[in-house]
């Protein structure tokens, strides 16, 4: 588990990929962008600032799908059927790409044969963040306040086996916190739920917790970079903390 843990930790990328072999036969068809995760986050935003600047390039009609479920890997099921013609691209993060095939036997792809990749689209980090009734303000407040209370340990992310989850585990195990996972179909639904108090605790794309933030609905705690994010300077890293996590996307 260590060793998986270091590498799903240590290889992060949102990744374009398309079935094998793919012969690029662009034509009257249309291009399908697929993307695994409900619509209005962050890569769901990219996905349709490609498919905008591909079809004034191309000439062709480019739209996204959002096939959501399965951690993405509804999505990339759906890629592994298409027509291995160049019409039909996967855009998404590595959880669905690498990680899910290791864990899960049954997930029915095999990223090393059945696509092609083809381009890293971004890096970006991850964010930490409590409701905003929550009481802890810091890190070192949350970790006590879970301990005191080991039943208020659930916490929210965009899907089972992403990169965002095994970060969640990291820090249960390095602190010794009960903390359950509530899985959702991508990062706009479980930052509805910290919201609105369904939730506790997300752990999300730092870009999809951005605005909630500094609309006082969520409170960053932590960012995973090395150093602390531009965007939200006053939010301090894992690092500054005392916790030895520091993931890019």
């Amino acid at each position: 588990m260590a060793a998986i843990l270091r590498f799903t930790l240590a290889a992060l990328v949102l990744t374009l990929l398309v079935p094998v072999p793919a012969l690029a036969q662009f034509g009257a068809q249309p291009i399908k962008i697929l993307y695994g995760f409900a619509a209005g986050s962050g890569g769901d935003i990219l996905a349709r600032i490609v498919a905008e600047k591909m079809q004034a390039t191309l000439g062709v009609s480019v739209i996204v799908e959002n096939r959501t479920g399965g951690g993405g890997a509804i999505a990339m099921r759906a890629l592994k059927t298409a027509a291995p013609d160049g019409n039909t691209i996967y855009i998404g993060p590595n959880g669905p790409t690498t990680i899910i095939p290791l864990f899960d036997p049954k997930a029915g792809y095999d990223p090393e044969t059945d696509f092609t990749p083809l381009a890293q689209l971004v890096t970006y980090e991850f964010a930490l963040a409590v409701a905003k009734d929550a009481p802890a303000k810091s890190l070192a407040e949350m970790i006590a306040w879970l301990k005191a209370n080991p039943d208020k340990g659930a916490y929210g992310t965009p899907a089972a086996g992403s990169s965002l989850h095994f970060l969640m585990v990291k820090l249960a195990q390095d602190k010794g916190l009960d903390l359950r996972a509530v899985h959702y179909r991508g990062s706009t639904p479980a930052l509805t739920d910290a919201m609105s108090g369904v939730l506790p605790i997300v752990c999300l794309p730092l870009v999809d917790v951005i605005e909630q933030h500094r609309a006082g609905n969520v409170r960053i705690l932590a960012t995973s970079g090395a150093e602390r994010s531009i965007f939200v300077p006053e939010a301090p890293t894992f690092a500054e903390q005392g916790v030895d996590i520091r993931v890019t996307g």
